[in-house]
């Protein structure tokens, strides 16, 4: 069987994170069970891991112009 991967964006972190299809489903089904809030994690891309390193790669800088250092204050 071939585990996808998953590349997931979190608001609170700023950050990129990939995982198996597989692991992503166990921890969500664990939360539910557990009747735990979901993480800030977000679902944002489904491929190999390759393919997902490489949205990750060009979506890096936008995270990068998201960092307070880098925010326009009004």
């Amino acid at each position: 069987m071939i585990d996808h991967h998953v590349l997931l964006w979190s608001r609170k972190q700023n950050a990129f994170h990939i995982e198996t299809l597989s692991s992503l489903t166990k921890k969500n089904v664990e939360a539910f069970a557990l009747n735990r809030p979901p993480n800030d994690y977000h679902p944002i891309y489904m491929g190999t891991r390759e393919e997902c390193d490489k949205i990750a790669d060009k979506a890096r800088p936008r995270l990068v112009s998201r960092e307070p250092a880098n925010a326009t204050t009004f």
